[in-house]
C-alpha cells in the first residue's frame, strides 16, 4: 500500500576481519558458506558504511546470479569477485563483466539498482568470494539485520561500531532457540566505539530470524530520536496561497464537516501513485506539488491530508504504523517496523485514525473500531514525548 518499506530487506552484506569465535560458526567458515559484515557509524552520525565479504560454493554445473543492491542514498565501492576452478586456481571477474540494472519494485525499495553479475555452468566456478564496500548517507535506514540461511551461504555475522556518543537498541524478531548457533555480545573498544557482534548459524528448516535496530545520539529515548528525524523531513514544505484557498472553500464551521469535505476531497482527486526513491521512500513529497499533480502515495496523502487540517483549525498529525500483511508490527522505533502512514485527528472530543489510501472502502475515515488491518501508530509531531498510540483503544 505505500512508501516507507515495503517489503522485507533483501539478503545482503557482510565483512572479514576478526576470527569467529563459537565452534559451529567456525566450522560453517571453514567450510566456505559465510557472510559477514561490519558496519561503521560514522563519528558525525551522517551515515554509515559496511564492508562486506561473502563466501560460498556451487554445485557443479549450476549457474548463479548475484545482485548487490543499492539505492540512491548508498554507493558501492571495491567491488571484487574471485572463484575458484576445479585445478585450484583463482579467476576475478573483470569489471567489464559487472552490469548495472534496475530492479525491480518487489525489491525493498521501488526504484532500486543492483551491480550484477552472472556466473555460467561452463565457468565451472568453485569457493566464490564477493567483497565489497558499501556506503549509506542516512543513518536512520540502518535499521534492520538479517539472519535468512540460504542455499549458498550458512554462517551469518554482523559486527557493529558505534561512536561513544551515540547508542543502539534492537529488537530480535523470531526464534533464536530454533538456530544451531546464536550469539550476540557488547564490548568497548580502545577507541571509544561501543563494539555489537551479532552471528547465527540458522539450521535448515529454521524460520526467518532478523534483528530491527535504531542508533541514534545517546540522551534521547530511541522513540524520541525517531520522532524528531522524522519530523525534520516533514517541515521541508508548507501549504502556500494556492493551496490555502482550496482549504477556504472545503471548511466548516462543524469540525466532522470539515473533516469529511477535505477527505473527500482527497479521496476523490488525489490518484494514489507509489513513487519511492532514496529518501523518498520516506519523505513525503511537496504538499503543493501533490496538489498540482493530482497523485502521490500514502505519506504524500496524509501528510498533505493533516497540513489542510490544521490550516482549517484541526488539529492532525501524519502517523507511522503497519498494514495487516506486514511482517513487523509497529511496536520498535525503526524505520523497518513502519510500511504504512495514515493521519491522526482530533475533534469533538475524539480520536481518529484516518487512511485516505484505503482502497474498497465507501467513505475515508475510520475511528479507533476499525483498527482491524493496524495495531499501533506511532505520531510524528513535535512534542517533547514521543506518542505511540493503540488503534484498537
Amino acid at each position: 500500500m505505500i512508501s516507507l518499506f515495503k517489503l522485507k530487506v533483501v539478503f545482503i552484506q557482510f565483512i572479514v576481519s576478526l576470527a569467529l569465535p563459537g565452534f559451529l560458526f567456525a566450522q560453517a567458515q571453514d567450510s566456505n558458506t559465510y557472510h559477514k559484515e561490519i558496519i561503521r557509524v560514522h563519528k558525525n552520525g551522517n551515515g554509515f558504511t559496511r564492508q562486506v565479504v561473502s563466501h560460498f560454493s556451487l554445485p557443479s554445473g549450476e549457474k548463479k546470479l548475484i545482485n548487490i543492491p543499492y539505492n540512491p542514498l548508498e554507493k558501492i565501492n571495491k567491488l571484487k569477485i574471485t572463484y575458484t576452478l576445479p585445478n585450484g586456481k583463482k579467476r576475478k571477474i573483470a569489471k567489464k563483466h559487472i552490469v548495472i540494472r534496475s530492479l525491480t519494485s518487489t525489491i525493498y525499495y521501488d526504484g532500486m539498482r543492483a551491480m550484477s553479475y552472472q556466473f555460467a555452468p561452463h565457468q565451472q566456478a568453485r569457493n566464490i568470494q564477493i567483497k565489497y564496500q558499501k556506503s549509506c548517507s542516512e543513518l536512520f535506514f540502518l535499521s534492520e539485520l538479517s539472519f535468512a540461511r540460504s542455499s549458498y551461504s550458512q554462517a551469518v555475522q554482523y559486527e557493529l561500531y558505534i561512536p561513544s556518543h551515540y547508542s543502539l537498541s534492537y529488537k530480535i524478531d523470531g526464534n533464536t532457540s530454533l538456530l544451531e548457533d546464536f550469539h550476540y555480545t557488547k564490548n568497548s573498544t580502545e577507541s571509544g566505539d561501543t563494539l555489537h557482534i551479532f552471528k547465527a548459524l540458522p539450521s535448515a528448516s529454521s524460520l526467518p530470524l532478523s534483528a530491527r535496530l535504531i542508533v541514534h545520539e545517546t540522551g534521547k529515548s530511541s522513540w524520541q530520536a525517531l520522532q524528531d528525524w522524522y519530523a525534520d523531513l516533514l517541515r521541508h514544505s508548507t501549504l502556500n496561497e494556492t493551496s490555502k484557498r482550496l482549504v477556504d472553500q472545503l471548511k466548516s464551521q462543524q469540525a466532522d464537516t470539515c473533516v469529511y469535505n477535505i477527505a473527500q476531497y482527497l479521496k476523490t482527486n488525489i490518484r494514489y501513485i507509489d513513487i519511492e526513491d532514496g529518501i523518498n521512500a520516506v519523505r513525503p513529497r511537496d504538499v503543493n506539488e501533490v496538489l498540482k499533480s493530482q497523485q502521490g502515495d500514502c505519506k504524500d496523502i496524509s501528510n498533505l491530508f493533516c497540513q489542510m487540517l490544521n490550516y482549517a483549525g484541526i488539529p492532525a498529525h501524519p502517523a507511522l504504523t503497519s498494514t495487516k500483511d506486514y511482517p513487523y508490527r509497529a511496536d520498535f522505533p525503526a524505520l523497518s517496523s513502519f510500511n504504512h502512514m495514515i493521519a491522526s485527528v482530533e475533534y469533538n472530543g475524539k480520536f481518529w485514525g484516518i487512511d485516505l489510501t484505503a482502497f474498497g472502502k465507501n467513505h475515508s475515515i475510520l475511528s479507533c473500531k476499525d483498527a482491524d488491518a493496524m495495531q499501533k501508530i506511532f505520531i510524528i509531531n513535535d512534542a517533547e514525548q514521543a506518542v505511540l498510540r493503540c488503534l484498537s483503544q
